[in-house]
């Protein structure tokens, strides 16, 4: 891998990123607001202040950690099996919907109920949301800089 080709793939990651970030931060401030409207509950005075601070911190962990490591490892899968570019954001679903279910598990020390498996398909799809823009944004950065070098 030359210089320019590390510079863009860096370049295209911390893009993914950024746009990632902003669609898990947005999302998940927005979903405490509008549940406590309609509770009509803040929570408390703190509240209003550490929810958005930990959706801020949860925002711009989650890419960093859990997005690109997976999507190094399935672009690396990708060319290695030639496999279509939407099943990543597919495979992705199936394991956060996994962890999800697993976890509930683990903490209620039971088998979860079918309203257990709606939350958890929910929580699985606003993850599966960050990482499908994560991944769109690499897809389209990669097709970019394709055309580029085509035009070179």
């Amino acid at each position: 891998m030359n210089v320019q080709n590390a510079t863009f793939s860096i370049l295209r990651h911390a893009l993914a990123v950024i746009i990632s970030a902003g669609f898990l931060i947005v999302v998940a401030i927005a979903t405490y607001f509008i549940c406590a409207a309609i509770g009509n509950d803040a929570g408390g005075p703190m509240v209003l202040f550490l929810i958005p601070l930990f959706a801020v911190i949860g925002g711009i962990c989650t890419p960093l950690i859990i997005y690109f490591p997976l999507s190094i490892l399935f672009g690396w899968l990708s060319r290695k099996t030639r496999i279509p570019f939407w099943i990543a954001p597919l495979i992705f679903f199936a394991l956060s919907f996994l962890f999800f279910v697993g976890w509930g598990v683990v903490a209620w020390k039971r088998l979860p109920s079918l309203g257990e498996f709606g939350l958890s398909a929910v929580c699985g799809l606003f993850f599966t949301g960050g990482f499908t823009i994560y991944w769109l944004v690499l897809d389209i950065g990669q097709r970019m800089f394709r055309r580029n070098e085509d035009a070179n």
